[in-house]
């Protein structure tokens, strides 16, 4: 049976970072195989002893997990195995990130489509903005930062921004959309960051 278009991907991944002994990809992934395109590539007409040679070698692949998404893997899991997520704005991001890395769909879909537009709004922005810049999530990360520009003279909790970076605070202050309510508002805000 020949490999579908994904899996194949997946072979040709492997096989490129076995032949140098683990190799980092464009998306921050090292992966290691001591025997799998070996594996991989062995016809099925090979005698028992030889397919129990093949059982008997180790194969390794490395994933490279953000620390941020890495502690929500267990949720994951949990999901995956059939339970209903527990979806917060503390783990949402980050699961949004694992779905997406593992190609869930429907976890990504249920996460992307229904609970963050439902709860992304200014008091959860800074939040989402930080979690989504620490994972790389561009799209997610200028949602949150639009939303926080958009209604920032409504926000009266200076708590929420002090946690965010002066980078990420340098692109909220920049951002298009700005409303801090003139000078004054906007000097206050920065002042309570």
């Amino acid at each position: 049976c020949p490999p579908s278009s994904k899996s194949g991907f997946v072979v040709e991944q492997v096989r490129n970072a076995s032949g140098s002994g683990g190799k980092k990809t464009a998306r921050g992934t090292t992966a290691k195989s001591s025997s799998l395109s070996n594996n991989i590539n062995n016809n099925n007409n090979h005698s028992n002893h030889s397919r129990q040679e093949h059982n008997d070698k180790e194969a390794k692949v490395e994933i490279y997990v953000p620390p941020l998404a890495a502690r929500h893997i267990p949720a994951l899991l949990d999901y995956i195995y059939g339970a209903s997520p527990q979806l917060s704005t503390s783990n949402a991001p980050s699961l949004r990130y694992l779905a997406n890395r593992f190609d869930i769909r429907e976890l990504h879909s249920e996460i992307s489509l229904k609970f963050i537009p439902r709860d992304l709004e200014l008091h959860t922005a800074p939040q989402y903005c930080m979690a989504a810049d620490d994972l790389k999530d561009f799209e997610l990360r200028d949602r949150a930062l639009n939303i926080l520009a958009e209604r920032l003279d409504k926000l009266n909790n200076g708590n929420l921004l002090r946690e965010m970076s002066p980078r990420l605070m340098r692109s909220l202050v920049q951002c298009e959309r700005l409303n801090a309510g003139g000078n004054w508002g906007l000097s206050e805000k920065v002042a309570m960051w």
